[in-house]
C-alpha cells in the first residue's frame, strides 16, 4: 500500500470518530459546527463498521438499518439510533424514492455517557454492543438540534454538560447508550490511530505510542484475531467513506487525506472493503 506525507492544512483532520467525523474542512457540503450530516444518493450497506466512539445518529430522510448478531434494527426519518463502540456493525442507507438519504450524527465520549447516567443512579443498562432505536420527545429532538448546531461553538465545558444533557432527555425516553466494551488492545489502537489514519502509522510507531513492544503488540492483536495492517486499513476506508458521504471534496483528496499517493489504489481497495467505487458512494 502506497501512503504519503501531507501537512496539516492540506489533510482534513477527524474529530473522535471516524465514521462520525466532525472536523471543519474545505468542501464540506453538509456538516453543522459539531458532529456530521451524512448524504447518499443510493442504497449501500457497509459491513464490520466498528466506531471509535458511542454515536447519536437522527434520521432526517430515508432509512437507517443496523445489523448486529443477527439483528435488524432500523430507524425512519424523526427516530435517534444510540450506537456504541468498538462494535462489528452492519450500516445500511436507504435512500427515499427520488431522494438523498441523509442523517446527522454526534459522536460521544464514553465519559460523558458514565457521567451523565452516574446522575440517574441507573441500574440496568444495555449490555455492551447493544444498538436502540427510539422516537425522542421533543426536548430530545430539541437537545439534539441545539447542540448540533452549536457544538463547536460552546466552551468545552458547556458542551460537556450539552452532550449530558441530551444522554438524560433520551434516558427520559428510554433510551441509553449501552455499557463500554471490554478493554482491549484493539480498540487502545483504534483509538490511537482514529484520529489521524492518514498518517504513515507503523506497528513500531504504535507500540512505542502504548508503551510496549511491536512484538507484545502483535501477540495481543492476535490474541483478539486482530491485526495490525488490516486495522488500519479499516480505519483508513471508514475515514474515506465519512469524507466521501459528508464533504464535496474530490476522490483524490479524499484518497490523499486516508494515505494512498494514488487514487487509482484507493479505488480498488475501497471497493474491495465496500462493495462500491468511491465515485459510486455519491453517484
Amino acid at each position: 500500500m502506497t501512503t504519503r506525507t501531507t501537512t496539516d492544512l492540506q489533510r482534513p483532520r477527524p474529530s473522535a470518530g471516524v465514521l462520525l467525523s466532525g472536523a471543519h474542512m474545505d468542501g464540506n457540503r453538509a456538516t453543522g459546527p459539531f458532529g456530521q450530516t451524512i448524504r447518499q444518493v443510493r442504497e449501500a450497506t457497509f459491513r464490520q463498521l466498528c466506531l471509535p466512539a458511542p454515536a447519536l445518529i437522527l434520521v432526517d430522510a430515508g432509512e437507517k438499518r443496523i445489523g448486529r448478531a443477527g439483528r435488524i434494527t432500523a430507524a425512519l426519518p424523526g427516530q435517534i439510533l444510540l450506537l456504541p463502540e468498538d462494535e462489528p456493525l452492519a450500516v445500511t442507507n436507504l435512500p427515499p424514492e427520488g431522494g438523498h438519504y441523509r442523517a446527522r450524527v454526534i459522536p460521544i465520549e464514553r465519559e460523558r455517557v458514565e457521567t451523565a447516567y452516574e446522575r440517574l443512579q441507573i441500574a440496568r443498562r444495555p449490555s455492551a454492543g447493544a444498538v436502540q432505536a427510539v422516537a425522542p420527545g421533543a426536548r430530545s429532538r430539541e437537545t439534539f438540534e441545539t447542540l448540533f448546531a452549536m457544538g463547536d461553538a460552546l466552551p468545552s465545558a458547556i458542551r460537556a454538560l450539552r452532550v449530558e444533557e441530551l444522554l438524560l432527555w433520551l434516558a427520559e425516553d428510554g433510551a441509553l447508550l449501552p455499557l463500554a466494551p471490554p478493554p482491549s488492545i484493539t480498540q487502545r489502537l483504534r483509538n490511537l490511530m482514529a484520529p489521524d489514519p492518514g498518517s504513515e502509522w507503523t506497528a513500531g510507531r504504535a507500540a512505542k505510542a502504548l508503551a510496549m513492544s511491536e512484538a507484545t503488540l502483535r501477540r495481543r492483536l492476535r490474541a483478539e484475531s486482530a491485526s495490525f495492517a488490516a486495522l488500519l486499513v479499516d480505519l483508513r476506508m471508514a475515514q474515506a467513506l465519512s469524507l466521501l458521504q459528508g464533504t464535496d471534496l474530490p476522490v483524490g483528496a479524499v484518497a490523499a487525506a486516508v494515505g494512498y499517493d494514488s487514487p487509482s489504489r484507493f479505488a480498488v481497495r475501497f471497493r474491495a472493503r465496500f462493495g462500491l467505487s468511491p465515485r459510486e458512494i455519491r453517484a
